[in-house]
This record gives C-alpha cells, sequence and structure tokens, in this order.
C-alpha cells in the first residue's frame, strides 16, 4: 500500500515537471511547421515579389528624373528665347544705325547738289536718286518684331489658348518671318504642356521639315522622340532619337537623345 501510494506520487512530480517541457517542445514543433510551411517556390516568388517592387521604385525614380531633365529642358529653352530676343534687339539697333547714317549721307549730298546748283546759276540741282524702301523695310521689321515679342508673355503667364491664337495670327500675317521657325516650335510646345499631342506632333515636324537649319530643329526632333514614347510608339521615337544624335552631335539635345536611346535599348 504504501509503495503503490509512493509510485503514485512519483509519477505525479514527474508529470508536473515535464508539463513546461512539453509545452516548450509543441510551441517549438509549431514553428518548425510554419517554416517548412513556405516551399522554396514560395520563398522565391517572395523574392521576385520584392525585387519587383524594387524595380517599380526605380522605374518611377527614373521617370521623375526624366521629367525634371524636361523640365530643365524647357527652361534652357526659355533662355535660349531670351537670349535670340536679345540678339534680335542688337540687329534691329545696327539696322536703324545704318538706316539713320544712310539718310544722313542723303542729306549731305543733296544739300551739296544744291549749293552746286546754286553756285552754277541753274534752276535745276539734281535730286538724289536713291531709293527708300529700306526706311519701309526697317519699319515692318521692327512691327514684326514687336508682335513676335508680345506673345512669349502668354506663354510664360501660362495664357495657352491665347499664345495658341496669337502664334497663330502671327504666322497669317507674317509667313515669311525669320521668326517663323521659332513661332512654329513654341506653338507645338505649348500644344504638349497641354497634353495635345497631335498637333504638337504636327508643330515639331514642320520645325524639323521645314527649318531643318534653325536653331530649333534640334529640340524639335527631342520633342517629337518624347511624344512618341509616351504613346508607346518605340519605334517612332527610336528613329527621332537616333535622326537627331545624327544630323545634331554635340548639342544639349543630342545628348538627352543619347540617353534615351540607351534607355529604349535596355542599357541602363
Amino acid at each position: 500500500m504504501k509503495f503503490g501510494q509512493t509510485l503514485g506520487k512519483v509519477v505525479g512530480g514527474l508529470v508536473i515537471i515535464a508539463g513546461p517541457f512539453s509545452i516548450a517542445v509543441s510551441q517549438s514543433v509549431q514553428a518548425a511547421e510554419v517554416v517548412r510551411s513556405l516551399s522554396l517556390e514560395e520563398r522565391v516568388e517572395r523574392l521576385e515579389n520584392q525585387q519587383q517592387i524594387r524595380n517599380k521604385s526605380l522605374v518611377d525614380l527614373q521617370y521623375k528624373i526624366s521629367d525634371m531633365q524636361d523640365e530643365i529642358r524647357n527652361l534652357l529653352g526659355t533662355q535660349e528665347e531670351n537670349n535670340y530676343r536679345l540678339n534680335q534687339l542688337t540687329e534691329r539697333q545696327r539696322d536703324i544705325y545704318k538706316d539713320v547714317d544712310r539718310r544722313l549721307t542723303e542729306a549731305q549730298n543733296s544739300l551739296k547738289n544744291m549749293t552746286t546748283t546754286a553756285t552754277n546759276n541753274s534752276p535745276v540741282y539734281n535730286r538724289p536718286t536713291t531709293n527708300r524702301p529700306t526706311v519701309g523695310t526697317v519699319s515692318s521689321n521692327r512691327n514684326e518684331a514687336e508682335a513676335y515679342e508680345k506673345i512669349f508673355p502668354l506663354v510664360r503667364n501660362k495664357k495657352y489658348s491665347q499664345a495658341i491664337t496669337a502664334y497663330q495670327q502671327f504666322l497669317a500675317n507674317y509667313p515669311n518671318s525669320k521668326y517663323s521657325a521659332n513661332a512654329h516650335y513654341w506653338l507645338g510646345q505649348v500644344h504638349f504642356v497641354q497634353s495635345q499631342l497631335d498637333p504638337a506632333i504636327r508643330q515639331f515636324q514642320l520645325v524639323s521639315d521645314k527649318f531643318a537649319d534653325s536653331s530649333k530643329a534640334p529640340d524639335a526632333l527631342l520633342k517629337l522622340g518624347i511624344i512618341f514614347m509616351q504613346q508607346n510608339k518605340m519605334e517612332d521615337a527610336e528613329a527621332m532619337f537616333t535622326k537627331l544624335s545624327r544630323e545634331f552631335p554635340g548639342t544639349s539635345s543630342s545628348r538627352i537623345a543619347e540617353r534615351r536611346l540607351k534607355e529604349l535599348n535596355g542599357s541602363e
């Protein structure tokens, strides 16, 4: 009887001592089962998902950088526009100076002829036969330049509808203007910033084809390539960037085009 009671106490003690250990073992087994529940394929899939998220972040960052480059390019274009306008003002002042000098020379010649005629007691004196249309030409050029310069503040102040109308009117009034290439380019630019891609393409294409020797030709090709990328026309975009890089090497536009070509070809 005593032996049975003693044996019962020993067994009970063992159960009490083994209790926490059995709980710990059970938890370890459950943790192991959780670890084992992820197969190799599942782990690979998880890693691929994480890599895709990182890749997407990189792509988003690249697009942001690209947008910043475009914005910088637009600012550079504005600076080029201002430089161009300054050069035009300088040329106008030079033309005015030449015109004034010419008119003074004519006046001196007229006075000399009058003096000679009076000395010879002749009632008739020779009048200068120099053509005077140059004065009208200078005035016309001045009006043309002023009409063009009035449009750009509309662009700067984001009055795009008014700017489009003004550029179209300018091109209609001065079809052979020396500002035509710039007017077509900025007309395309105004359409572009409003996501009016088809009319923007027409204007940039016109600059590229009709004014290939102008300073805006490489910028127009760059814009065409960017628009075609946005439209997912990658072959057309590549053609524009390649043409720009080939025909206008060393320009800032061509350097941007070369980077875009690397993006299209997967080099970056």
